[in-house]
């Protein structure tokens, strides 16, 4: 994609009101719905009472 395209496609972002514009994709809710249910993954999964197993087992090699 040219630099021009970029922008072209950045004004017509804004234009629709879109809070986040990625030019070269094309199905953007599929994509950011991926987005938040991982960074919800990690949020939920990470905020636990204790550490997770592999960091309380002893290490083998």
């Amino acid at each position: 994609m040219t630099p021009e395209g970029v922008a072209q496609a950045g004004l017509a972002g804004l234009r629709l009101g879109e809070t986040i514009c990625v030019p070269g994709l094309e199905d953007r809710t599929a994509a950011l719905d991926a987005l938040l249910a991982a960074e919800t993954a990690l949020l939920s999964g990470g905020n636990r009472p204790t550490p997770a197993t592999r960091y309380s087992r002893p290490r083998t090699h």
